[in-house]
């Protein structure tokens, strides 16, 4: 067993022994040995699964990393595909090595990993907090669960096309969601610099960037849910033709045109804008609800959409 192990199970040992008088209590159900043993044990483990490139089963290295491995293990070894969860949070790597395929979810907060390559697809959920060293997802394609990414130096989604669900926070150098096709369930950017959605088409679920420097929605077609851009910078709904939920256009002050929105299954929010025409809307499940004193042309309103002043 390496110093840096033995120092940090002293360490975790120290912070949960009783100290009175410079005597320690130790428990009768956690002793030092059985410390040692457990972890002797499940560096093993990890050390055997690197060896395979095809390993069933879930890993959490964040346990094993607070001992430390051996100063040889710099990567993930010769592992490919992993048909189970991957837990990486605060291990001192800086690559993935050969890894292409994790079936479950992949956690890497904390870590110092530059780069998530060779990785194509996560079929569960990823988490990236506070990964400052990773500016692309590189040849990712494909993430089944949720992709969330906070506290991040990400400039690029890489190879990325398709996401379960996606939260962005506090990613200030991400301006584009190129080359991303379609969300099946939400899309939430909180405190980021995105200005445009880019090829993306499809959002299955809720689509949120209020207070955002959200200009352009790109390609964007669908939203099966709600559709929050308060206060961002939208002068156009371009291709946007359905939501599926209400839509919160709420002082938007830049937005002009409802573009080819065809049809709104909630309220439609229409307050500090400078839209006027409404004539490509077909159907709103509720009201479209604009300021008293609003210039919307009524005269081409079709039978499925009401105003209401507030």
């Amino acid at each position: 067993m390496n110093s840096k192990m033995l120092n940090n199970i002293d360490k975790i040992i120290s912070s949960i022994l009783e100290e009175d008088n410079n005597f320690k209590k130790y428990s009768v159900l956690f002793t030092p040995r059985k410390v040692v043993g457990r972890v002797e044990r499940e560096i093993n483990k990890i050390l055997n699964a690197l060896q395979k490139e095809e390993y069933y089963g879930d890993m959490d290295l964040s346990i094993v990393g607070d001992f430390g491995l051996p100063d040889s293990v710099t990567g993930l070894g010769r592992l490919r595909i992993v048909h189970g969860d991957v837990n990486l949070e605060r291990f001192e790597i800086t690559d993935l090595g050969n890894l292409e395929r994790v079936d479950g979810y992949l956690n890497i907060n904390g870590t110092k990993l530059v780069t998530l390559d060779p990785l194509k697809e996560v079929g569960g959920d990823l988490h990236m907090l506070s990964c400052p060293n990773i500016v692309s997802l590189g040849s990712l394609k494909r993430v089944g669960g949720a992709l969330d990414i906070s506290y991040s130096s990400l400039s690029d989604l890489g190879s990325l096309e398709y996401a379960g669900s996606i939260h962005i926070e506090n990613v200030d150098n991400l301006k584009t969601l190129d080359p991303l096709k379609e969300v099946l369930g939400d899309l939430k950017m909180e405190f980021s610099s995105i200005v445009t959605l880019g090829s993306l088409r499809r959002v299955g679920g809720s689509f949120y960037a209020a207070y955002s420097r959200l200009s352009d929605l790109g390609s964007l077609e669908y939203v099966g849910g709600n559709f929050d851009t308060r206060y961002s910078r939208l002068s156009s709904l371009g291709e946007l033709r359905e939501i599926g939920g209400f839509a919160d256009l709420s002082y938007c002050s830049n937005l002009v045109s409802l573009g080819l929105l065809r049809k709104v299954e909630g309220k439609l929010y229409l307050m500090g804008t400078k839209v006027t025409d409404l004539s490509n809307l077909e159907n709103v499940g509720e009201y479209v609800l604009v300021d008293y004193g609003s210039k919307v042309d009524t005269s081409k309103l079709k039978s499925g959409v009401m105003i209401e002043l507030v």
